[in-house]
């Protein structure tokens, strides 16, 4: 039986490898390869793509949440607000810096950080909230955003899953937070061959700072008012982000009409639940995530049809051995536990077919009538 591929990094860039060499050839020949003509070109391509006044690129998506935190100066011991059901990605920058972590469950709906909860768990002593638009959903939130910027709490967003994704206004996700971190892992909806990340901002003092925090603190060469470190986005994957990101639109279509697909053709039932529907046409789509009461069963007979599918995540960030100190209270996240174990994530890309989604919402919806007969 053939296999359905979650995802096949060679696959997804094989339509780009022409444009991809000849470009690399150019980079080449230049001989300028850090801090170059196609980072510079490519930042602004992607500001203007996000509708933001600067893009600022780094080594990978966690450098851009680090870089953030020193951006806006946080200090130890000053609380940061994170959503619990995340990657570990979004947390290791705040704990990397001494920080005070403050999680917050998710909602129940689509599974972003709850924000009436989130609002209940500021103090005085909170400096920054992180929102994480997860699977390719907008977590902006108006009313709490105003509320965080009265009271002169920074809002950083963690983009890494919502390229081209559109906020309740109508405006694309990367301007409305103070920061916003970008991850181009090659398995994102705009993804390097390679790591590499970015920040944006309608900020021009912080966009001013970032350049000097990724480049040792230095504006000049040989001259460092400030401490830095070494993460700069290099012109290699510069320069493939920038033949891609001409393509980015065509791939969310793409995600957005699979998306539709699933929800129109899964039968929801007691045991599968699956996303809101209610903003197709503004979600990125990173991952399609359903919900199912006995995910190990149906993950089995995926197998078995040759279909590959992932969990996003098996276990609550507070849960890892890594963070066993910070004596977290399990209680506080019933809805993170839940989801640790009941969410599954579908094959959606731009390699996945019709024959292949065909094929898996057959093979679900004949698991469901098995288990329904017995």
């Amino acid at each position: 039986m053939s296999k359905i591929e979650f995802l096949n990094f060679g696959k997804l860039n094989v339509d780009y490898s022409e444009e991809i060499v000849d470009r690399l050839r150019l980079v080449i020949q230049r001989g300028r390869y850090i801090l170059g003509e196609e980072v510079e070109q490519f930042e602004e391509e992607f500001s203007r793509y996000c509708q933001v006044n600067h893009c600022v690129g780094v080594g990978n998506g966690y450098d851009a949440i680090r870089l953030a935190i020193d951006a806006i100066d946080l200090r130890a011991g000053d609380e940061i607000i994170v959503p619990a059901h995340t990657y570990i990605a979004t947390w290791l920058p705040a704990i990397s810096r001494g920080l005070r972590i403050v999680p917050v469950d998710a909602n129940s709906v689509d599974y972003l950080v709850d924000t009436d909860k989130l609002l209940d768990r500021i103090s005085s002593k909170t400096r920054a909230v992180i929102f994480v638009h997860l699977y390719g959903r907008s977590a902006v939130n108006e009313q709490a955003y105003k509320l965080l910027k009265e009271r002169n709490i920074y809002i950083i967003e963690d983009a890494a899953q919502a390229h081209g994704a559109i906020a309740y206004d109508g405006n694309k996700i990367g301007s409305h937070g103070d920061l916003v971190c970008w991850s181009f892992y090659p398995g994102k909806n705009l993804g390097a061959i390679g790591d590499a990340g970015a920040i944006t901002t309608n900020n021009s003092r912080l966009a001013e700072k970032l350049r000097s925090l990724r480049n040792y603190g230095s504006k000049e060469k040989y001259v460092n008012n400030i401490i830095g470190v070494n993460s700069r986005l290099d012109e290699i994957q510069a320069s493939i982000l920038r033949i891609k990101l001409r393509y980015l639109d065509d791939n969310l279509q793409i995600r957005r009409r699979l998306a539709r697909y699933y929800i129109s053709n899964l039968q929801i039932s007691d045991s599968l639940k699956i996303p809101p529907s209610d903003n197709i046409d503004n979600d990125a789509w990173h991952l399609f995530v359903v919900r199912v009461s006995k995910r190990d069963g149906l993950i089995k007979w995926l197998r078995e049809c040759g279909i590959e599918c992932l969990i996003h995540y098996p276990i609550p960030i507070y849960r890892q051995k890594a963070l066993s100190k910070f004596k977290f209270a399990e209680t506080d996240f019933t809805q993170a536990n839940l989801l640790s174990k009941e969410v599954l994530s579908l094959p959606l890309s731009p390699i996945i077919n019709e024959n292949d989604q065909n094929l898996i919402v057959k093979s679900i919806t004949l698991y469901s009538q098995q288990k329904h007969a017995s």
